[in-house]
């Protein structure tokens, strides 16, 4: 599967218009076409299969993480993450950033025609390397194909989303086991130890 000349927008639910179209205009020089997120995009088998070809077939990928933004914005974001696809994140000036995200680095705006500015000047070097046409215009330096994984791995996706934000559940798909997890674990099977955990 080859890139194709286009870049993958998640504007989430609201403003989704006004998003888009400074977006658009930022990137009208560049010879791409966009490719929007649809919010029924991952009612079914067939469309999570087209969302995942979507994102992998993109140069990159354009994601809103503020409070706009919907639960299948975030899907799209893990998964392109997990498939070593280029990102870039948006965010309104201000606005609460779920945890799991909140490190990231991010393009914050206060308006929608300082987005289009703001995007312009502060993702530069970032499409120079990735905002190439398959003519091969502009040059991108160290550019590279993307990781295609077999779409197996995607086969036990839940059937409901739960808005992201907060802690994730032990039992939940999403949780990821940490360091301190397998730890722990190794402390609490012990016999005849005191195991101190420490709420944050």
């Amino acid at each position: 599967m080859s890139l194709a000349d286009t870049y993958f927008v998640a504007a989430g639910e609201f403003e989704r218009e006004d998003f888009r179209k400074a977006i658009r205009n930022a990137l009208q020089s560049h010879g791409l076409q966009p490719v929007y997120l649809m919010e029924s995009q991952v009612s079914s088998g067939t469309a999570l299969a087209q969302l995942i070809r979507d994102i992998q077939t993109a140069r990159f990928g354009i994601y809103r993480i503020d409070a706009q933004a919907s639960a299948n914005s975030f899907l799209a974001l893990g998964i392109a993450i997990g498939l070593n696809r280029p990102w870039l994140l948006v965010a309104r000036e201000g606005a609460e950033i779920p945890a799991d995200v909140r490190g990231l680095s991010s393009i914050d705006f206060g308006s929608f025609t300082q987005l289009e500015e703001l995007f312009v000047e502060r993702s530069r070097e970032f499409l120079r390397r990735w905002a190439v046409t398959s003519a091969g215009e502009p040059v991108a330096t160290g550019s590279k194909k993307p990781y295609l994984p077999r779409l197996e791995y995607f086969r036990r996706f839940p059937e409901k989303l739960d808005m992201p934000g907060g802690a994730v559940r032990l039992g939940s798909s999403f949780y990821v086991e940490r360091r301190a997890d397998a730890h722990l674990k190794r402390e609490v099977v012990k016999s005849g130890t005191t195991t101190m955990v420490r709420l944050m």
